[in-house]
Parts: C-alpha cells; sequence; structure tokens
C-alpha cells in the first residue's frame, strides 16, 4: 500500500485545447493546495480525437504531450498498481466547477456581502473535507470546467500560491522556443482572434465584420502587420474587408504551416492542436490583441499577456449583447459598482449558462 495522498478525478475529459486546459488548471490547483498527487486518465486528449488515442493507437499530441504541469500526476492504472487504503467520495454536489465555488480554510475572513457577490447565482461550495483519508475521490463531477479567478475565494497568500501554480503550468519548452522564433522573425505586430464556427448561431447576436473593423480601427494601425486567429480562415466574404483595411494581415496558422515546415516537422508532434498551441504563443506576444468573448482560445491569449504585464487592457473584436452593455476601444466598461469584476460590468447572459466561468479571463486572475 502507497503512503502517498491523492486527489482523484475519475471521469476522462472532452474538449479542445483551451478547454482542457482551464480543466486542468483547476484540477492542478486543487491537488497543489491539498498537497496530494493528481490522479486522472494517463493520457488528455483534445478534440477531436478518436478513443483509440487513449489507448496509444492514435499519436496525436495530448495535453500532457504539449504541457508541464507542476504537480505529481499519475493515472488511475498506476493509482490502483499502487493500492490505497481509505477511499472518501468528496461531497462535492453539482456536475460541473462552472456551477460552484471553492472556499480555502480561511473562509471566515469573508463577510457575507463579499461571498454573495463572489458566488453569484451559483448554489454549490466546494471545500476540502476534514479528515487524512489516503485517497479523496470527485467521483459525481465530471467536469472542472471553470476560469479558477472566477472559481478560488481565497484568502491573499492562498491566491498567491495559485498564481504561482498556475504560472507554472507552460508549454514545453520546444513548443515554447518555436513560437519565440516566429514571434521575433515577425518582429512587431498586432492581432485578433475571430472565432466563427459555433458562433453563427449563438443566444447573442452574431458579430459582424463592420463591428469587428470599427473596434479594432482605433487601436491597430493598417501600417503594421496584423496576426489573425480564427477557426475558418477560408470564410472569404467575413474576412475579405479586414484583409483590404489591413494589407500586411496574416492568418497565423496558414502562416506557421507555410513558412516553418522544416521546423514543424522536427517537432515531437505537430499536429491540428499544435498549431492552435503555437498560435496562441505568437498571439500572446503581439502588441496588441484583441479576441472574441465566449472563447477559452482568446482567454488563454489575454492570460498570458496579463502574467507579463497586469496593466494589459482585456479587448474583444466585437461586442455581442447590444447597447445595454458599453464597449470602448475594444474594452468593456463598468456600468455598476461591485466587488469583482464580473459584478461591475453585468454582462446579460442567461443565468443556466453559467457563462462567467468561462466566457472570459478576469483581472483577478493576477491582480
Amino acid at each position: 500500500m502507497s503512503e502517498s495522498k491523492y486527489l482523484v478525478f475519475p471521469h476522462a475529459m472532452v474538449g479542445g485545447m483551451t478547454n482542457l486546459l482551464m480543466e486542468l488548471e483547476i484540477r492542478v490547483i486543487l491537488a497543489d493546495l491539498a498537497d496530494r498527487t493528481l490522479v486522472s486518465i494517463n493520457k488528455i486528449p483534445c478534440s477531436p480525437m478518436p478513443d483509440d488515442h487513449l489507448y496509444g493507437r492514435y499519436r496525436a499530441a495530448t495535453m500532457l504531450d504539449l504541457f508541464d504541469f507542476p504537480v505529481k500526476h499519475i493515472s488511475l492504472t498506476k493509482l490502483y498498481k499502487k493500492g490505497f487504503k481509505d477511499l472518501f467520495i468528496l461531497p462535492w454536489q453539482g456536475e460541473c466547477a462552472s456551477q460552484a465555488y471553492f472556499v480555502d480554510s480561511n473562509q471566515n475572513q469573508f463577510d457575507d456581502e463579499v461571498i454573495n457577490a463572489f458566488k453569484e447565482n451559483r448554489q454549490h461550495q466546494w471545500e476540502f473535507p476534514d479528515n487524512d483519508a489516503d485517497t479523496w475521490c470527485a467521483m459525481n463531477q465530471r467536469r472542472t470546467f471553470c476560469s479558477y479567478s472566477y472559481f478560488f475565494l481565497a484568502s491573499e497568500s492562498t491566491k498567491r500560491r495559485i498564481r504561482k501554480t498556475v504560472s507554472r503550468i507552460q508549454p514545453k519548452a520546444v513548443y515554447l522556443n518555436l513560437a519565440k522564433k516566429i514571434a521575433d522573425d515577425l518582429n512587431q505586430y498586432n492581432a485578433i482572434h475571430v472565432r466563427r464556427g459555433d458562433f453563427k448561431e449563438w443566444w447573442v447576436k452574431v458579430p459582424t465584420t463592420k463591428e469587428v473593423l470599427s473596434n479594432i480601427s482605433p487601436i491597430m494601425s493598417a501600417d503594421m502587420p496584423l496576426i489573425i486567429c480564427t477557426d475558418n480562415s477560408k470564410d472569404d466574404a467575413f474576412f475579405a474587408p479586414i484583409l483590404k483595411a489591413y494589407p500586411k494581415a496574416i492568418f497565423i496558422d496558414d502562416y506557421i504551416m507555410a513558412e516553418y515546415k522544416n521546423e514543424l516537422k522536427n517537432l515531437p508532434f505537430d499536429d491540428a492542436t499544435v498549431i492552435a498551441l503555437l498560435s496562441s504563443l505568437v498571439t500572446s506576444n503581439s502588441q496588441c490583441f484583441a479576441g472574441s468573448i465566449f472563447s477559452t482560445f482568446t482567454s488563454s491569449i489575454h492570460r498570458r499577456r496579463l502574467f507579463k504585464d497586469p496593466s494589459t487592457p482585456v479587448l474583444f473584436t466585437s461586442n455581442p449583447y447590444g447597447d445595454e452593455v458599453l464597449m470602448e476601444n475594444g474594452e468593456f466598461k463598468s456600468s455598476k459598482a461591485g466587488h469583482f469584476s464580473w459584478n461591475r460590468l453585468a454582462l446579460p447572459n442567461p443565468p443556466e449558462a453559467r457563462a462567467n466561468a468561462w466566457l472570459r479571463e478576469w483581472p483577478e486572475a493576477v491582480k
């Protein structure tokens, strides 16, 4: 029997790279705060991938291939081989972390007003149990999908520990080094992320090219190269006016695949997820960046920029809400008082969407 202590998430995660990264961040932070070994499936695949990926019969990059995580991590198989003495099922309610918020052991320092402002309409509170069982298992939570800044209600010392942990969740050096080379070769540039795909059918209004241009024109010079990240660079009707207004614009994924073929061949993996990772890293080094709200890909870029400079504005290419939510030069403006950023913006998302858990990165991520 092992003398180690474990935090177990037995359910496989399904999603794209940045969705999985958000889920893994929550798990890594929880394992670090609990001083426990993180236990999950051995390889965490990015969508769209077949189940064969889990059994080693499909070798595109997984999250554990792409990122380094600053906690000890083992597979469920290894846990069963090692053995454990006591299995405690965590009594956390809600199927997803987006339905809950976590409080650390110093929760008594917060008054009801602050707690209510932090949790908004979330009904479930997660906390560590007061027992020393060697294996804690999150049996009932299939997802840990939530921005950590929106999930952890913690003391200042705990928040510093969380930020340090998150800052150490980094792509492996080989990918960071290639992204740096590409960014250095491009020199100075601005960047946007325009998500199309499922955003054409949403509960909010669909962004238009005219709106994107009206938001970025005051803050991004047409004389500088414009990096475009998108999930549909073949949408000529949508992007033609942007390319006309910004004659030095390039679609970054196409650019990487065309100009860095040899470098890609020398990577451990060079599949679509790797191209997305490199695109996000290059984009995060832009002079000015505006992304798509409701996109975790955009949030991951905002996060890296905030860690470099906490005063960096969080900008977007479009405002899907209409005139009731103010936007100026790509930045949403506070419309009311409140303890936290999500209180002050008061974005009119339907409560059942739990959107504040994932729609954007918040300044509280770094300060």
